[in-house]
Formats: structure tokens, C-alpha cells, sequence
């Protein structure tokens, strides 16, 4: 830990005529900037699709859409046929099952209505959990061992901004990442806590938090 604190704090290599700064060369008048309601981008997520056909159809093709996969990779030589290329190459983009606790759970579950949803949120072992003293170090130590995490999960870019009003005023009025899994969409919300936590209906940042890690994950341009 201490050798990746302390390797190269640089995050993104670019040419010495490129510079990062607080404030992007176009000024940005934030009072008429708002977020986007996400929910309502993905439409082809289920619960967005029951609200146009209903549960019954949504459920119904989920059901035909898993059948036909899996028998379409047992046509080989059919117009029918879907290969184990396509098949494998969808898997590893998207599974239909997510291996988890030793229990593999189906993505798209055919369920009447919403499917229940694993709570991952404090899950992870911290160091109160090994009851231990937490590691410190300066800001740009941690942010480097945060870089050298994320680029070994997989991440490119990676940077930090603070998190001001500008900033929470572009967080989306509600979260659509639980409705991969079927679930409701989720609204944030800032509140004077410790830590972050999760009820029914909220992510719930604590209004101490004070910088935002952003990310991108390259992707082959050809795909």
C-alpha cells in the first residue's frame, strides 16, 4: 500500500500543452443548468416498460427472450442459430446471471412485478470491522492509491471535483441503477451524518462529503 501511495500521482498522461483546471474554458451559467431525470432515458429498462404494457408482457418477453437464447445456441447451422461467439460475447458484456455470495442471481428475474434487490451498500469490510486504526495519509497520497485501485478494476480517466452546489444541483432527482434489477428508481439526498447510508427510497451523502471521483472505462471503438 505505502509503494502505491507513493508511485507517480499523475492520473491522466496528457500533452504538456494540456491543462486542467477548476473552470472550463466556456463559463457555465449554472442557475439555468439542471440535471436530466435519467429514469426516463433508458426506456428500455422493465419497470419503465411496464408503465406503457404492464408487468404481464414485460415478464412474458423477458421469459421468451431468455428460452430463445438458450435454445437458439443448440441450432447450430439453422437461420435459427445463435452462436457460442454471440452468446459468449453477450454474457461477458451483460450476464443473465450475477454470481454473488455463492449464489448466482438471475439479472432479469420473470417475476410478477418488481424482483427484490440486494443491498450491497455496507457490505464491504472497513477498517472498524478488523478493529484496526483506519490508514491516513495527505489527500494526494490518498487519491493516488485511489487511481492505482481503480485503473487495476479497470478504470481510465479518472479525476476529482469538489462537491459544491453546482455540483449536487446536477445529481439526477432520482437514480436508475436499481432498475436493471427490476427494482424502483432511487432519489439522493444530503443529510448532516456520519456516513452514507440507504433506506427504501434514498441514497442518503453525507453533507460532509466534500469531493466527487469521477471515472471513464475504455471501451473498443470498433464495438
Amino acid at each position: 500500500v505505502d509503494e502505491i501511495a507513493s508511485a507517480d500521482s499523475s492520473v491522466n498522461k496528457r500533452p504538456w500543452w494540456v491543462r486542467e483546471v477548476d473552470k472550463p474554458t466556456i463559463e457555465i451559467d449554472w442557475s439555468k443548468t439542471s440535471s436530466l431525470p435519467f429514469p426516463q432515458e433508458g426506456c428500455h429498462l422493465p419497470p419503465l416498460l411496464a408503465e406503457f404494457v404492464g408487468w404481464d408482457r414485460v415478464n412474458s418477453a423477458m421469459a421468451q427472450g431468455v428460452a430463445a437464447l438458450n435454445a437458439g445456441a443448440k441450432k447450430t447451422g439453422s437461420k435459427e442459430a445463435i452462436s457460442l461467439l454471440d452468446t459468449s460475447m453477450q454474457e461477458a458484456a451483460w450476464p443473465h446471471f450475477i454470481a454473488h455470495a455463492g449464489w448466482r442471481e438471475p439479472v432479469y428475474p420473470a417475476l410478477e412485478g418488481a424482483a427484490p434487490i440486494p443491498e450491497l451498500v455496507g457490505q464491504t469490510y472497513t477498517h472498524e470491522s478488523f478493529g484496526v486504526p483506519r490508514w491516513e495519509s495527505t489527500p494526494e497520497e490518498n487519491f493516488a492509491l485511489l487511481k492505482s485501485a481503480m485503473r487495476f478494476f479497470g478504470a481510465g480517466q479518472i479525476a476529482s471535483i469538489e462537491l459544491d452546489a453546482n455540483v449536487k444541483s446536477m445529481f439526477y432527482p432520482v437514480d436508475a441503477s436499481r432498475m436493471f434489477f427490476n427494482g424502483p428508481p432511487m432519489a439522493y439526498g444530503f443529510e448532516d451524518c456520519d456516513n452514507g447510508y440507504v433506506t427504501d427510497t434514498h441514497f442518503i451523502i453525507p453533507n460532509k462529503a466534500r469531493w466527487v471521483v469521477t471515472y471513464t472505462t475504455p471501451m473498443p471503438k470498433e464495438m
